[in-house]
């Protein structure tokens, strides 16, 4: 359910430096610093399921790495609880990214997926303890199915407000 603020940070992060300065802050690999931030160009996030069913992600951004396009899957939770599955929502909403771009023709040179880098940045009350991997989701397959199973990670940045007396409140981004 959308809150008052989720248009505010939506505005916020519709600027590219918003979404430039995360990525610099959280995403802890050494090929983001290695990105082309001149290139950084928001796309539609609306996608619409085989079944006819509409879905909202939040934004998604592209930006170049070398001769490829990165795309940047950025989720702003604004839920008063965390969700325990937000790996299974965000395979989701990949999927039908994803499928979008495959039929619009939009894949690599090779004819293959754009890698996606998928950041769920919360703005709840509450701490997120909930896993960020999909396979903690999941019961554990047999050996043999080990292999056949999805496959997601996310990188997660929470939100938290200091209050000092009566002094305004400040926020702070992090990792958990």
């Amino acid at each position: 359910m959308a809150q008052p603020h989720d248009t505010s940070y939506k505005l916020l992060f519709s600027n590219p430096e918003f979404v430039r300065d995360p990525l610099l802050g959280f995403v802890p690999q050494a090929w983001v610093g290695q990105l082309d931030f001149g290139t950084l160009e928001p796309l539609n996030g609306h996608y619409v399921s085989e079944d006819m069913r509409q879905r909202h992600e939040d934004m998604v951004w592209r930006v170049r790495l070398r001769d490829a396009w990165i795309y940047i899957y950025l989720l702003l939770e604004f839920q008063s609880t965390p969700d325990r599955f937000m790996a299974l929502r965000l395979l989701s909403y990949i999927g039908l990214f994803w499928q979008q771009l495959e039929k619009q023709r939009q894949l690599t040179a090779d004819r293959l997926l754009p890698p996606v880098l998928p950041l769920v940045l919360c703005n709840g009350d509450q701490p997120w303890h909930h896993p960020t991997e999909l396979a903690a989701l999941c019961h554990p397959p047999p050996k043999e199915l080990q292999a056949l199973q999805p496959q997601l990670n996310y990188l997660l940045a929470t939100r938290t407000i200091t209050r000092t007396n009566n002094w305004p409140a400040s926020a702070t981004w992090s990792l958990p």
